[in-house]
């Protein structure tokens, strides 16, 4: 899976929120989500799936009858005016 690089907006560089942190791969800057709890405190964030080197984002999905965890890349993307970190 290739990390695709996209420019970080200025004015979010500024106030980086905390859970989240600046790192500096392949030459490009990254934002990538370093702490993420649910409502309940418990951590999205886990250290036994890794994408792109860095602990992935869990969450537990049910639809319907059936369930099961999904994984997401903690890198912040930005893409066609949405943002997601």
């Amino acid at each position: 899976m290739k990390l695709n690089y996209k420019e970080i907006p200025p004015e979010f560089l500024t106030s980086i929120p905390e859970g989240i942190k600046f790192v500096r791969k392949h030459g490009n800057d990254f934002l990538v989500v370093e702490k993420l709890f649910c409502p309940n405190e418990h951590n999205l964030v886990t250290d036994t799936v890794h994408i792109h080197n860095e602990p992935a984002l869990y969450f537990h999905i049910d639809i319907g009858k059936s369930g099961g965890l999904v994984f997401v890349d903690a890198f912040w993307v930005v893409s066609a005016g949405m943002c997601v970190y």
